[in-house]
């Protein structure tokens, strides 16, 4: 089978091939996008019925969202900043604050333990974040951005302002809206944990 040739990587300007659902400012197209409640909307249910497919899971449509954002978003932070996303995660987050704890770093970005406490050694070493024993507890430290964190920071944030501008610019205000008020109605289902048929 012959090799089909990466377009991306033998394109001679060294630029990315045109998407054509954007528009020449980076916005998507209106015309590329599915309607709110078009019923040509893959994976839609009919009739209140549960898909068959996995397809119309929306667990896995968010799953599936969810990754290819992570991709985008990883290669934007790259290009701008040479980080990594659970590395700009968790300097975000640190950079709402004055300082805080792992344990919290942990809860607020829903990322591993495991991986923040790898991301916190990393940008330790390369002096993003320092810590501290806490005065009121020794067993707990508290961490935050140096200065160098924080000029990282405050480089990466209109950049992903912009991202975010994009992206809910595609939408309505009340899609935003719904799209807000459906998320927070899934955060809370999530920790169900019985689901007997």
């Amino acid at each position: 089978m012959a090799h089909k040739p990466d377009t991306e990587t033998q394109n001679p300007s060294g630029e990315r091939p045109r998407d054509d659902r954007l528009a020449p400012d980076g916005a998507p197209n209106d015309n590329q996008l599915p309607v709110v409640g078009n019923e040509e909307v893959t994976g839609s249910a009919q009739d209140g019925d549960p898909p068959r497919s996995i397809d119309g899971f929306i667990t896995y449509r968010l799953a599936r969202v969810q990754a290819r954002l992570n991709v985008q978003a990883a290669r934007l932070l790259r290009d701008v900043s040479g980080i990594s996303l659970p590395q700009w995660r968790v300097v975000a987050l640190l950079g709402d604050v004055t300082e805080t704890t792992s344990r919290e770093l942990v809860r607020r970005s829903a990322i591993d333990k495991g991986l923040v406490s790898r991301t916190l050694k990393t940008l330790q070493a390369e002096g993003y974040v320092e810590t501290r024993l806490s005065k009121a507890d020794q067993r707990v430290q508290k961490i935050s951005l140096t200065p160098k964190g924080r000029a990282l920071f405050e480089k990466t944030l209109p950049h992903m302002h912009q991202r975010q501008r994009i992206i809910e610019a595609s939408c309505s205000a009340e899609e935003l809206r719904i799209f807000r008020a459906v998320l927070q109605r899934l955060e809370i289902l999530a920790d169900i944990e019985a689901f007997d048929p």
